[in-house]
């Protein structure tokens, strides 16, 4: 029977195990107790898990958000003809950021509002919450195709691009930090 790795660092942990348990005579003792508590079989507390990045500050995520409109404005090449339309759009994106008490910088006082909530108060509030996004998405829809009405046939083309389902996926981890979600379509031109 053949076995197979690809991963070398998978060879190198099975030939460490073997050679620890070829060697007669050797006696082992349990590894030492550590700090470490294991909650489930094959979980780590959450001080080993590697290290994750920060959480963005609601300052962070609104200038993150105003340089990602100057970029489309810029890939799209907004015209002043255009700009009213492209206002707008950009304001109905801020006023659906603003409604999420999860984007706006109140997730602790949303998170202590949802756990004082009975499972039927909890339930009915998503409901509300449902109904709220669809009627903002309406809003949105709207917006968008207002500001496609105006677009010309090759900023609309771009626009589709950076827009379509799963645009940034296609780029995949970018090397530069701050650049890692970007879509591809708009990547700084080189």
């Amino acid at each position: 029977m053949t076995i197979r790795f690809r991963n070398p660092l998978i060879i190198a942990g099975v030939a460490a195990v073997l050679t620890a348990c070829a060697q007669p005579g050797q006696k082992t003792e349990p590894a030492a107790a550590t700090t470490q508590q294991v909650s489930a079989p094959g979980m780590r507390s959450a001080d080993a898990r590697m290290p994750r990045m920060q959480r963005m500050t609601p300052e962070q995520r609104q200038a993150w958000f105003q340089q990602r409109f100057v970029r489309e404005a810029e890939v799209l090449k907004i015209t002043p003809a255009q700009r009213p339309q492209w206002d707008a759009y950009v304001k109905a994106h801020e006023q659906m950021r603003a409604s999420k008490p999860m984007m706006s910088g109140n997730r602790a006082d949303w998170m202590k509002k949802m756990q004082a909530m009975t499972p039927d108060q909890r339930a009915q509030h998503q409901a509300d919450q449902m109904k709220a996004r669809a009627a903002e998405m309406e809003k949105m829809a709207v917006t968008i195709r207002n500001l496609r009405a105006v677009l010309t046939a090759d900023q609309r083309a771009r626009f589709d691009q950076m827009h379509s389902m799963g645009a940034w996926r296609q780029g995949g981890m970018q090397k530069q930090p701050g650049q890692r979600m970007m879509r591809p379509m708009m990547q700084p031109a080189q």
